[in-house]
């Protein structure tokens, strides 16, 4: 049986692969899916502000932190040229 934070952190990995996983298929598509990572994008701002910040798990660093951030980085680099949206 897991503690609260394990299935806080299970459910964060989860969405971090959900963000991923729309990222990147609307970059490859020439469909339309900026409201489906826009969506995705605010569940992952809204769990950013859920336990007080700055990180995802609260005041300190955490792996789920390590798990988002090449990731955003990439949405962050790419989405302006390809998609023309500014994250």
């Amino acid at each position: 049986r897991g503690s609260a934070d394990e299935s806080v952190v299970r459910e964060l990995m989860g969405l971090e692969r959900s963000i991923f996983s729309v990222w990147f298929g609307w970059l490859r598509s020439r469909a339309d899916g900026r409201g489906r990572f826009e969506a995705v994008l605010d569940r992952v701002e809204s769990e950013l502000g859920a336990r007080g910040g700055p990180y995802f798990m609260g005041s300190e660093l955490s792996l789920v932190d390590l798990l988002f951030l090449p990731f955003l980085e990439r949405m962050s680099a790419s989405l302006p040229y390809y998609k023309n949206l500014v994250i």
